[in-house]
C-alpha cells in the first residue's frame, strides 16, 4: 500500500518535469523574429556610427 501512495508523487513529479522540458524548447519561429531584430540593431548601430564619425569630422 505504502509503495502506490509514493508512486503518485513520483509520477507527477514526472509530469511537471515533462511540462518544463517542452517550455524550454525553442520555437523556430521566434528564431526569424530574432533575425529581424538583429538586423534592425546592426542597421542601427551602422547609424549611430556614421553619426559619431560625422561629429568628430566637425
Amino acid at each position: 500500500m505504502r509503495l502506490l501512495g509514493a508512486g503518485l508523487p513520483i509520477s507527477l513529479g514526472v509530469e511537471d518535469l515533462k511540462d518544463t522540458w517542452k517550455k524550454d524548447e525553442p520555437s523556430f519561429e521566434s528564431s526569424s523574429a530574432k533575425d529581424d531584430e538583429v538586423e534592425q540593431y546592426k542597421k542601427e548601430i551602422d547609424e549611430l556610427k556614421d553619426e559619431i564619425k560625422g561629429l568628430k569630422e566637425a
